[in-house]
Formats: structure tokens, sequence, C-alpha cells
């Protein structure tokens, strides 16, 4: 999640009371702001919001003080996801596109994120079993599968010393688990690499169709702006430089929404 600084200006609603002590409160609030948001790949074609927080958390060492992670769903799977946190006073917004094309993202009538290229990139896992026949089977597969792939962060200023490596922690249990309506058997699961409990790397495990066989295969997506990496066994897969998330063509990016909302008394 992003700790490091924010891009781009929004308003928060006047109308919407403070997160505070309350934790539904506060919850209230992150997921009426994350509801804000439309997913369109068309005029016509709208992803759809999961208004079940897949994690949530606080981050001392960032100053975030409440987040609350939600994806949006098309055709059974997770094309977008997007954590709301309270940090500095301030509120923002992350995203993080897991679709395998473009979109945009609007707020009200305006278009704030569009990113131009596929979030994620998907790879058969070769040495991988072949999907069990019951969905008890190919979840425990999928379990066995993500343990096997570790991810490191490299953070720096303000909120961390420059090149402070975090060796991050899987998270055991999926944050989210999905399936083709037409084919229940071509199902995935997100499952977090977190510091802490705040995720820093998503991976995807789904068994999806190449070549006209169905197989496991595995993605992997950045939840913060800073240096990146991820291996599956002792083999690097996957590697993410820095960046400074505030450009809306990108597949991950954030925004201010506004100052904390004082609670009228």
């Amino acid at each position: 999640m992003l700790m490091a600084g924010l891009g781009g200006a929004g308003d928060a609603s006047a109308q919407t009371p403070a997160p505070g002590s309350d934790r539904k409160e506060s919850l209230a609030v992150l997921m009426k702001i994350a509801s804000s948001f439309e997913v369109r790949f068309d005029e016509s074609l709208k992803a759809k919001f999961d208004d079940k927080p897949a994690m949530r958390w606080t981050n001392t060492i960032g100053r975030a003080t409440d987040a609350a992670m939600f994806f949006w769903m098309h055709d059974g799977r997770p094309v977008a996801v997007g954590t709301t946190f309270t940090t500095d006073g301030v509120i923002g917004h992350e995203f993080q596109s897991l679709a395998l094309k473009p979109f945009e993202v609007r707020r009200g009538e305006k278009v704030v994120w569009h990113p131009r290229e596929p979030g994620i990139e998907f790879q058969r896992l070769k040495d991988a079993p072949a999907p069990a026949d019951s969905t008890r089977q190919r979840l425990t597969q999928m379990k066995s599968l993500a343990r096997r792939f570790r991810a490191e962060a490299i953070k720096g200023p303000p909120a961390y010393q420059e090149n402070s490596t975090f060796q991050l922690r899987l998270l055991t249990q999926p944050i989210l688990r999905f399936q083709d309506p037409q084919a229940p058997e071509l199902e995935g699961a997100v499952f977090a690499i977190a510091m802490d409990t705040d995720a820093d790397v998503l991976l995807l495990i789904e068994n999806r169709i190449r070549d006209g066989q169905p197989g496991w295969e595995y993605a992997l997506a950045r939840t913060n702006p800073f240096v990146l990496k991820a291996w599956y066994d002792d083999t690097q897969v996957w590697s993410q430089e820095r960046i400074q998330a505030i450009d809306p063509d990108q597949p991950y990016f954030n925004i201010t929404i506004g100052p904390l909302p004082r609670k009228e008394n």
C-alpha cells in the first residue's frame, strides 16, 4: 500500500463523517469513497464494485490510521483493486489494474484513471499439477503453489530509511476467491504478500485455458510504489522499479481525495 506520498487531487464529501475511533463508522467512510469510483471498459460495460473489504489494516510506520482494500469484478474475475486510506490528515486512494486490457475509472463525471496497458501478465506454472476435480482440492493446490512464492520490498523516505529491505510474508488464506460463472472449474484466488498486515504485493493464481488446455497460471501486481521483487522457489520471476504513481495512464496510480472531514458535534 502507498505510504510514501500522494498524487492527484479531489474533494472529500462534506456530508461524510470523519473516520475515528469507531471502526464501523470509519469503514463506512472508506467504503463510500471507494464505491464512488466506476470502472468502465466502455459506455455500457461496467465492472461491479465488491463492497466487502478484502483487507483492512493500520500502518504505524507509514502513518496510516485506517485502510481498506476493495475489488472491482467483471465476468467473475477481479479487474481492478483499490485501497482507500487515511494518513497525515488526508484521505487517499490507490489503484492497481488487474485487467488484461485498458479501461477507465470515473468519479462522478470526471475520468480519474485510465491505464493504457494491461495491469498484469499471466505465466503458466509448468511444474504445477493439473487442476483437480473438486473446488476443495483446487483450493489446496492454489495454497500450495502460493507458498512457493516469496517477495521483498526495498523502501525509502519519507516513512523509511533509504534502501530499507523488507522480506514480505504470504498471508496463508486468499483474500479473494473467484470463478468463471460459465465454467466454475476455471477459478482463481488472490493472495496478499504483506509487510505485517499491509499488502505490498498481490499474487493471483488462476486455472486458465492456454493453447486449449486448462492449467495453473500466476500473475503478480504491486500495491505500493517502492522497488519490489518476487521469486518462485529459487528463481526470480518479477521485478518492479520505484515509481511516483502520479501518471493516470499507468496500471498503478494514486490520488488524494481530500482533507480528512471533521465530525460535526
